[in-house]
């Protein structure tokens, strides 16, 4: 067994060892991070699934090697599938690893650690800040790649360093999805998808769609149609199955949703079901809030729930006469992550491509990275770049990537 295969043994093991524990992991979840039912069921399966379809990015490492050491650290929402996926896609491509959990997932963050560690060598966790730990990588000479999911403000102060050592940046950011519906549209699964992909987690995804565009001739039949399923949503508390929407992540997002919300209605937008925060007590004593799925309308992109991320069940709609203005709406944003339409065609999403990183037709991205385990992602502007010296020049490249390569080199070659 040569040593890729090796490791790729070590992932699958990692999986049937988090099948095998799944009950515990799913109670684990559920109590640490607040996650629905279905949701921190759904993790599980997903991180099981991507271990054991990492032999789908093998094509990717021919004639390459490793880099040496990739940093990672991970955002306040990490929970399994991203770091089993990012830190085995930089395990299968020959690295160590050096990665950081957010301290306010400790308890979930050392079981993690323990799966991770009991199975795949080379990998070793992180406690101190992020500062700490990004300065530190940074300045280690074997740690050639460091990759980051977080906010775009702070990250954008670590460019000089970056800089100065050489070391490759990846920056995955949030987002402001756009979500275009098209007279031409399937309405009906144009309508469940907004309200399944827009509440998914209660809303904290970074590739949410939050930003909805519908064609006049549509507006009317989808907007109703979203109402009438948002008000049949059920929020609760997330360790009963019967709960839609579970609650946020905390205080502070709850207070800027409501900022956006008070933003909007002072700017002539209007509420149309929703509306709502609530506090309250979970099963295990913690305090929660609960923001009730909103629908938002009348809106502009003078507001700032048309511009700034919101990360809570919104879905705010505007309505568009054609492409053309769908098309520049969608693209007049700071962010760039992804962007789903319903109708239209290949010259529509090609046309949406230039301005974000990912474009799903006629689906989610819950449905498109459900079905394609390893896809390239990535996004543009606040929502995405690498940061890396390529022949003698510092430059920034946006748009999809792939971590395989992102994490590889090219083979050297030695001559007899």
């Amino acid at each position: 067994m040569n040593e890729v295969h090796r490791r790729l043994a070590a992932l699958h093991a990692l999986a049937d060892t988090i099948e095998s524990e799944q009950h515990a992991l799913l109670s684990l979840i559920m109590a640490t991070t607040k996650r629905r039912h279905a949701i921190a069921a759904g993790e599980i399966q997903l991180a099981i699934r991507r271990l054991r379809a990492f032999g789908e990015i093998l094509p990717w490492l021919i004639d390459r090697e490793p880099v040496g050491t990739v940093g990672i650290m991970f955002p306040s929402n990490a929970t399994l599938s991203n770091p089993v996926n990012t830190i085995g896609t930089a395990y299968l491509a020959g690295n160590r690893v050096r990665a950081r959990f957010p301290s306010g997932l400790r308890e979930w963050g050392d079981r993690l650690q323990d799966l991770i560690l009991t199975h795949l060598d080379g990998v070793v966790f992180e406690r101190e800040s992020g500062a700490e730990f990004l300065h530190g990588v940074a300045e280690d000479p074997d740690t050639k790649v460091v990759i980051v999911f977080g906010d775009d403000v702070w990250a954008v102060e670590y460019e000089e360093r970056m800089r100065s050592t050489q070391t490759k940046f990846i920056f995955e950011g949030p987002g402001k999805d756009p979500f275009v519906v098209l007279d031409d549209a399937d309405v009906e699964l144009a309508a469940a998808h907004a309200v399944y992909a827009g509440y998914y987690n209660a809303g904290q995804a970074c590739t949410s769609p939050e930003r909805f565009y519908v064609q006049s001739g549509v507006y009317d039949k989808f907007l109703a149609r979203v109402v009438e399923l948002t008000r049949g949503q059920t929020v609760g508390d997330p360790q009963l199955q019967s709960t839609g929407i579970g609650p946020i992540l905390s205080r502070r997002v709850a207070q800027r949703i409501e900022e956006q919300w008070q933003d909007a209605l002072n700017r002539g937008a209007k509420v149309e079901t929703g509306g709502q925060i609530e506090t309250g007590t979970l099963q295990d004593g913690s305090a929660a809030f609960f923001v009730h799925p909103t629908v938002v309308t009348d809106v502009n992109h003078s507001m700032k729930i048309m511009q700034d991320e919101t990360f809570g069940p919104v879905i705010a709609i505007q309505r568009v006469r054609n492409w053309e203005e769908a098309l520049q709406l969608a693209s007049d944003s700071p962010f760039g992550l992804t962007a789903s339409l319903y109708g239209g065609g290949s010259d529509e999403v090609a046309e949406l491509e230039r301005s974000h990183g990912a474009v799903f037709h006629n689906e989610t991205w819950l449905h498109y990275y459900g079905r394609n385990l390893h896809a390239p992602y990535g996004g543009r502007k606040r929502s995405g770049w690498v940061w890396e010296h390529v022949n003698g020049a510092f430059i920034r490249r946006e748009g999809v990537r792939t971590n395989a390569l992102e994490f590889s080199q090219p083979r050297s070659r030695v001559e007899v």
